[in-house]
């Protein structure tokens, strides 16, 4: 068992892709599928399932994935720690977030970051719930959060602006002619669902349960851009983060009323250097960064909580 293959089993349980994995490694798709497959080999067992559209951990990937993390963690630090003995400590920016901000608007910071900056190491790490992100964070003392704003926060926090939920419905849908929707009027439908262990399950059965109803399953998935595209397809309508949706799908784009919305912030554990300022900085401009409005409806960040997180 090398190092290599547990780092990118870890990106594989955290991206739930193999190509976004591989480019979080910086490694070809191949070759990280093949290290993946030799690891199975060596444990006798199946880690991962792979479907069309992503992948789902085996029970022996959950409980694998865990002391993997761990290990690529500890090695991480372990080089680190060298190479400030030797006097040629990287300056690094440690990020974990969720999934959603890791598909869209951290990578575009971090491609603005490396265009003035290209001497920084930079490391993500993707969960699917804003607990996960928050104990990431509070694990070690270099790691930057990023995600909902947590409810209790001992450590420096900062604003970064603002994300919203909008409902992606077929463009004939007959509630397509109301923009903005009302989400009560959608309970008679059946719905395009998050898997249960996804944060943005709970947010999207508080946020109908607000209005009196629990939303009906007609599909569930780990991935957010499918979920908007088998709600475009006419499954059944879904909850995605308006940055998210890809361009082609914005037709079937509604804004939901009152707004469904929730504050985006950065944290950790101890004061972070002055780069990371300048870091956060660039978030200006982003689908972050604007003022909602009057009427809102406020996500908390407990309702980012998965039931079953692990």
């Amino acid at each position: 068992m090398k190092l290599g293959q547990l780092r990118y089993f870890v990106a594989l349980a955290d991206t739930g892709s193999f190509t976004r994995a591989a480019a979080v490694t910086h490694v070809a798709q191949p070759s990280l599928s093949q290290q993946i497959r030799a690891l199975e080999a060596e444990l006798g067992g199946e880690l991962v399932e792979r479907h069309a559209r992503g992948i789902r951990l085996t029970a022996a990937g959950a409980a694998f994935l865990p002391e993997a993390r761990a290990a690529v963690d500890a090695s991480d630090r372990a080089r680190d720690a060298a190479l400030q003995e030797l006097g040629r400590t990287p300056r690094t920016i440690d990020i974990v977030t969720v999934r959603s901000l890791a598909m869209t608007v951290v990578p575009q910071t971090i491609e603005r970051w490396y265009r003035k900056h290209p001497e920084f190491l930079i490391r993500l790490h993707e969960y699917s719930s804003s607990p996960q992100t928050e104990r990431a964070a509070l694990a070690s003392s270099g790691r930057l959060g990023i995600g909902p704003m947590p409810v209790t926060w001992s450590g420096p926090v900062r604003s970064l602006g603002w994300d919203e939920l909008v409902a992606i419905v077929p463009v004939d849908d007959p509630g397509a002619a109301f923009d903005p929707i009302e989400l009560a009027s959608l309970s008679e439908r059946s719905w395009v669902l998050y898997e249960r262990n996804h944060g943005l399950r709970s947010v999207t059965d508080a946020a109908c349960a607000a209005v009196g109803y629990m939303p009906r399953p007609a599909a569930e998935t780990g991935q957010i851009e499918t979920a908007a595209r088998l709600a475009a397809s006419g499954l059944g309508p879904s909850l995605v983060p308006r940055h998210t949706v890809p361009r082609d799908l914005e037709p079937a784009v509604r804004l939901l009323d009152p707004p469904l919305m929730w504050e985006v912030a950065a944290y950790s554990r101890t004061t972070w250097p002055r780069y990371v300022d300048a870091y956060l900085d660039l978030f200006r401009g982003t689908a972050l960064d604007r003022v909602p409005p009057e009427q809102i409806q406020h996500v908390s960040p407990s309702e980012f909580a998965a039931t079953d997180e692990e």
